[in-house]
């Protein structure tokens, strides 16, 4: 019953988001040479002009975009690999900063706060402020998903 519960709540959850309006999405062809044989790999470019942020990787990922341009991005293959993106003024910050990590995004400085669960599942929460727009930035997930694209982030 409670398993069912949550199914019903997720699902009038996810209906609250469209299709995104303000962030795009855009494809780039790499070549990986590492024996005789190339591999192509799509390179997946996503932009949230709301978030004046940038980023790319090599999945290409379910975005559901509220109307206030926070996003969900889904892995289609693998939904436990999702993060989301929450840009908005005035973000509580964490009060722990016993597991925070110091992180570059270009000049900008910020702060990775990891936490794994009781289960092992380890989540990365990525935190800084836009210099830009001003607005607080908060990028949440899986944490071997956020190591594979934290790298990637670009402030517009």
């Amino acid at each position: 019953m409670a398993a069912f519960a949550a199914l019903v709540i997720g699902v009038n959850f996810a209906r609250r988001f469209q299709l995104p309006k303000t962030a795009g999405e855009k494809r780039i062809r790499s070549t990986v040479t590492p024996s005789t044989n190339p591999k192509q790999i799509d390179i997946v470019e996503y932009t949230s002009s709301h978030c004046g942020l940038k980023f790319s990787s090599e999945t290409s990922f379910n975005q559901i975009e509220a109307g206030d341009g926070n996003a969900i991005f889904i892995d289609p293959a693998n939904p436990r690999y999702s993060f989301t993106i929450i840009c908005q003024k005035d973000l509580p910050q964490p009060m722990a900063t016993e597991s925070a990590e110091a992180f570059k995004i270009g000049t900008v400085s910020a702060m990775i706060f990891n936490t794994v669960s009781p289960v092992g599942t380890r989540s990365s929460t990525l935190i800084f402020n836009h210099p830009v727009n001003q607005l607080g930035v908060i990028i949440s997930g899986t944490g071997e998903l956020i190591d594979r694209i934290k790298n990637t982030f670009q402030i517009k």
